[in-house]
């Protein structure tokens, strides 16, 4: 018995090539020469549904519950491995929304999370790095805040002796006032 996942293109993602919801089920053909398919239902089912399992001798069943177990852990290692590589963005955007004044749903749970964390790094081999001496570098997301906080003002190019200039001027004096 065969077992074959169906992959197509994903056109909303841009010809990406995506796995299907469905397994397809080949037996070899009785003359040998080529496969026939006997069934194809969906491959997240946690059993086989009977009327497959009416299709497949005792052998097949076995070689499906074989190809399953191998395609959970396959599937399982990939979510964690997803999981796994945006875990630090993802705190990095929880930073910024508690930065921002945002409240966490459960924060003990948080910090029962990041305690988990710190251990697993630490059973897995992966020591705390140590923190560099002297002032930290200032990152591109603290310029990016300090420069939208601060207003640029240009030089006042209005012909002079008109209400633009005269408002304009009054502008750059109340800001030279604050500054000083």
């Amino acid at each position: 018995m065969h077992f074959k996942i169906n992959r197509y293109k994903n056109k909303t993602l841009g010809g990406v090539v995506c796995e299907g919801n469905s397994v397809q089920c080949y037996r070899e053909k009785s003359d040998g020469k080529g496969l026939v398919m006997v069934a194809s239902f969906n491959r997240f089912d946690a059993e086989l549904p009977a009327e497959v399992a009416a299709l497949f001798t005792p052998d097949e069943i076995q070689q499906w519950s074989k190809w399953k177990r191998k395609h959970d852990m396959k599937l399982r290692r990939q979510q964690l491995q997803t999981a796994l590589d945006s875990v630090s963005s993802t705190i990095d955007l929880a930073v910024k929304a508690i930065g921002e004044g945002l409240e966490p749903a459960d924060p003990e749970a948080i910090w029962k999370s990041l305690d988990g964390m710190f251990k697993a790094l630490e059973k897995a081999g992966h020591s705390r790095p140590e923190k560099p001496r002297g002032r930290p570098p200032i990152e591109a997301d603290d310029q990016c805040q300090e420069e939208d906080s601060f207003i640029l003002l240009l030089p006042n190019f209005m012909p002079p002796g008109t209400e633009l200039h005269a408002q304009y001027q009054a502008l750059l004096d109340a800001r030279k006032n604050d500054q000083g």
